[in-house]
């Protein structure tokens, strides 16, 4: 039971969260909010990923916390998925085109980063 209040509370932050990274205005029909938050949920889940391995973080309901709750209430794939449809329905294909692809590179490379810098802090807390 202790785990569904902790991925809760992790998931009602994430969607607080997302809520306001989706007010910030931009002059255009793409889904820049979106992007930018998935973008950022997936570095930080590359980061807790590796961070937690080993003595670092032993805490499994932080995992929880933050993995599970904290980055699937911030993260949108649904979203993402309907404005993409929303694109390609207003014929928009060319800036559809380009939001799934950098969707899907940029974050990979989120999450890569993600791992680069949780082993870099690693490295840095071991010395």
């Amino acid at each position: 039971m202790w785990q569904v209040l902790v991925v809760g509370v992790g998931g009602f932050i994430g969607t607080a969260l997302r809520f306001g990274v989706n007010q910030i205005p931009f002059a255009s029909a793409f889904p820049f909010a979106t992007l930018l938050v998935n973008i950022i949920g997936s570095f930080v889940i590359g980061f807790v990923s590796e961070f937690i391995k080993e003595e670092f973080l032993p805490y499994p309901n932080a995992v929880l916390f933050i993995q599970t709750g904290l980055c699937g209430g911030f993260t949108t794939f649904s979203a993402f998925s309907l404005e993409t449809t929303k694109l390609l329905k207003d014929a928009h294909y060319l800036q559809a085109g380009a939001y799934v692809l950098l969707s899907v590179a940029l974050c990979l490379v989120g999450c890569i980063l993600g791992i680069g810098c949780a082993k870099a802090l690693k490295k840095g807390l071991a010395a």
